[in-house]
Parts: structure tokens; sequence; C-alpha cells
């Protein structure tokens, strides 16, 4: 657990603390996207919903990027 935290604690240093942002970017994003898509009554098709989410995941991976590795 204590090398889990140090890794948190500087990201850029090493690869795990760059992959635990990551996950945590992707799992955030994506069910905040899957809340709000299923809690919001809308008649969007399932197809449309996992696209949109899918550009959600993507695009805070770029914000990941700019804000943990630039």
């Amino acid at each position: 657990m204590t090398t889990l935290i140090e890794s948190m604690e500087t990201p850029v240093d090493n690869l795990l603390g760059l992959f635990l942002y990551a996950a945590l970017f992707i799992l955030i994003t994506g069910l905040i996207m899957s809340l709000l898509l299923h809690f919001i009554p809308n008649s969007l098709s399932r197809t449309l919903k996992s696209f949109i989410v899918g550009i959600a995941v993507f695009s805070s991976l770029f914000f990941w990027w700019y804000l943990i590795v630039v």
C-alpha cells in the first residue's frame, strides 16, 4: 500500500503513478458520463450512449496527458 501512495505522490517520476492517475481519470469520467446518460431521460440508442461515453473518456485522457505529463 505504501508503494501505491508513494507512486501517487510523484506520478511523473514513475510509470505506476502515471497508470494509476490514468485509470482514475478513465473510471471517474466513465462513471460520471454513464450516470448522467442513465438518469437524464432521453431516447438515445445504446450505441450512441456508448459513443458519447467513449468520447468523454478519450478527451479526459488527453486532459490527463496535458495535466500530468506535459
